[in-house]
């Protein structure tokens, strides 16, 4: 059982038309993934591109264009300081002083007034434990 060989043309139209479809939506994925990254702030890197397009890093590397890109958004991130959290104002900053000192005022008027206690009472000579005057 021989095949017999035929000179007709193979149709191959339809795969190439579908081959360009697939490359131009995973252009497009790659190009959507990279704007929602730096709209996020996140950091551009191969793997984290290839995940959120859905595409592999392979690919993205066989892409002249798309490896280029990539490297160059890598590279200016690098440069650029990560956003830092929320910083506090110069008067948030001074309240919370006047608080932090309000309080170690209130509890110095309390230690000295637990040390004035008068004889007889308890007093606290060590944390957890109390005692008489002249027990020490």
């Amino acid at each position: 059982m021989s095949r017999r060989r035929t000179e007709r043309q193979r149709n191959v139209d339809g795969l190439r038309a579908a081959s360009v479809r697939k490359h131009e939506e995973a252009e497009r994925k790659v190009d959507n993934a990279i704007h929602g990254l730096l709209r996020a702030g996140e950091r551009i890197t191969f793997r984290r591109v290839a995940t959120v397009a859905t595409v592999s890093t392979g690919w993205l590397y066989a892409q002249p264009d798309v490896k280029e890109r990539i490297t160059r958004l890598r590279g200016q991130l690098a440069d650029t300081p990560s956003p830092s959290t929320e910083r506090a104002s110069d008067a948030s900053k001074d309240a919370m002083v006047r608080a932090l000192r309000q309080r170690i005022g209130t509890l110095g008027e309390l230690y000295a007034t637990r040390a004035a206690v008068p004889s007889g009472l308890p007093s606290v000579a060590k944390p957890g434990r109390a005692t008489t005057d002249g027990e020490h």
